[in-house]
């Protein structure tokens, strides 16, 4: 399996390290991009990836949601209100969801380069301003850069 010559060229990082992808809302993308040889953020963790739900969750306040085998899913929740800007859940026992406020969240929190996104979601991540415009095939998928620095 490969990407598309788009994706594969956008996904290049300054520093020619592996690119980190946060897929948000496509779980078909989520088991695609590893085996075409792109990382991902989230995806099926045989064990938990606590340092990544640490850096979220730094006093383990739901460590209980997410201390298992799972799939992490990332989803757009718009309705989250301030001073939250994501969520943690369980939907199921081997899956664990990451609700993300699309304009608000720092994707910077998650140690990924890009986000990948489809059309609909895409357009409410375009008010981000963590998040840079790198590329979209128009039909399909957007593909954004996460800021490295601030705003």
């Amino acid at each position: 399996m490969q990407l598309v010559a788009e994706l594969r060229s956008a996904l290049r990082t300054q520093a020619d390290a592996p690119a980190r992808v946060a897929v948000v809302n496509e779980d078909l993308w989520v088991s695609a991009l590893p085996i075409s040889g792109v990382g991902v953020v989230n995806g099926f963790f045989y064990d938990p990836p606590l340092r990544f739900w640490r850096d979220l969750d730094p006093e383990g306040k739901l460590e209980a949601v997410y201390n298992r085998y799972q799939f992490m899913q990332i989803k757009l929740a718009s309705e989250l209100m301030a001073p939250g800007d994501f969520q943690i859940s369980s939907p199921r026992m081997d899956a664990v969801t990451l609700s993300v406020q699309p304009e608000r969240f720092d994707f910077r929190k998650l140690h990924a380069n890009f986000v990948l996104a489809n059309l609909q979601d895409a357009a409410l991540l375009k008010g981000n301003a963590h998040l840079e415009l790198v590329q979209t095939d128009g039909a399909n998928w957007t593909l954004f850069r996460v800021r490295a620095g601030g705003t």
